[in-house]
C-alpha cells in the first residue's frame, strides 16, 4: 500500500477507543446480573452504548434549544407543536437562506467541519461509554464503593478524586453530573455535609482531569494543528498543581 494513501489514528481516537473497550470489558465482568459469565450480556453492554449516544445527542440540543430560544418559549400561545426536528429543519433553512446558495452553503461546512471532524467521531463513544457505565451500573458501583469506604472527614476528598477518575471516560460534566451527582448528594446528606460544598468538590474533580483528557481541546487542536501531546506536555503541570492545592483544600477546608 503507498504509504502516502495511509491514513493514521490520532492519539485522541485511540485514548477514546482504549476507554471503550476499557469500560466495555469492565461492564461485562464486574456487572453480571449473575455470577455465571454469560456472553450474551456483551450484547445488552452494546446496548447500553447505543441507548447513551442517542440520549446524550438529544440532551445536548435540549440544552442549545434551551439557551438559544428559551425566550421564545415564554409566551402564553402553546408551542407543542416544536419539537428537536423542527428546530434543525429551522436551523438548515436559515442556513441556507443565510447563504443563498447552496454551492456556497456545502462549501462553508465542509471548511467548518474540517475543524470538529475529531468531535464529531469521538462523540459517539464518550456517548455510549456514558451508556454503559450508566445502564450496565458501573459507574454505581464505582461511586458507592467509594461511599462505603469513606467518613464524613473523607468523603469529600474521595469524591473529589471519584469525579476526578470518572471524568476520564465521561468528558461530559452534564452527564457525569446526572449519574454521580445524585449518589454523592444522597451521600453528603447521610453524613450531614454540606451539599453546596459537595458540588463545588464535584466540579474541581471534574475539572481537574481535563489537563489530562484532550476532549475539550478538540475544536482548538484542529484548527492549530497542535497535535494533543503537545498541550499535555504543559496540562499535565497544571494537573499536578491542582491536584496538591484542590486536594489539600478540600481535606482540610471542607
Amino acid at each position: 500500500m503507498d504509504k502516502s494513501k495511509q491514513v493514521n489514528l490520532s492519539p485522541t481516537f485511540v485514548v477514546a477507543l482504549l476507554l471503550s473497550l476499557i469500560v466495555f470489558l469492565s461492564a461485562v465482568i464486574f456487572t453480571q446480573p449473575d455470577s455465571s459469565l454469560d456472553l450474551l450480556y456483551a450484547f445488552d453492554v452494546l446496548k447500553f452504548w447505543q441507548k447513551g449516544f442517542w440520549e446524550l445527542l438529544e440532551f445536548t440540543l435540549q440544552m442549545v434549544l434551551i439557551l438559544g430560544i428559551s425566550d421564545f418559549f415564554q409566551t402564553p400561545q402553546s408551542l407543542g407543536f416544536i419539537d428537536l426536528n423542527y428546530v434543525n429543519f429551522m436551523l438548515l433553512g436559515a442556513g441556507l437562506l443565510a447563504y443563498q446558495s447552496l454551492t456556497s452553503f456545502i462549501k462553508s461546512v465542509t471548511i467548518a467541519l474540517s475543524g470538529s471532524v475529531e468531535i464529531i467521531l469521538q462523540f459517539p463513544f464518550y456517548a455510549g461509554i456514558l451508556g454503559m457505565m450508566k445502564y450496565s451500573g458501573l459507574l454505581s458501583i464505582f461511586s458507592e464503593s467509594m461511599v462505603n469506604i469513606s467518613s464524613p472527614e473523607t468523603f469529600p476528598l474521595l469524591s473529589f478524586l471519584s469525579a476526578a477518575m470518572v471524568n476520564f471516560f465521561i468528558p461530559s460534566g452534564g452527564g457525569q453530573w446526572a449519574i454521580q451527582g445524585p449518589i454523592i448528594m444522597d451521600a453528603a446528606n447521610q453524613l450531614g455535609l454540606n451539599q453546596a460544598k459537595m458540588v463545588m468538590v464535584f466540579s474541581y474533580g471534574d475539572q481537574l482531569s481535563n489537563m489530562l483528557q484532550p476532549f475539550w481541546a478538540l475544536p482548538l487542536l484542529a484548527i492549530t494543528g497542535v497535535p494533543a501531546k503537545e498541550i499535555l506536555k504543559y496540562t499535565a503541570y497544571f494537573f499536578l498543581i491542582g491536584l496538591l492545592v484542590f486536594g489539600l483544600g478540600i481535606y482540610f477546608l471542607f
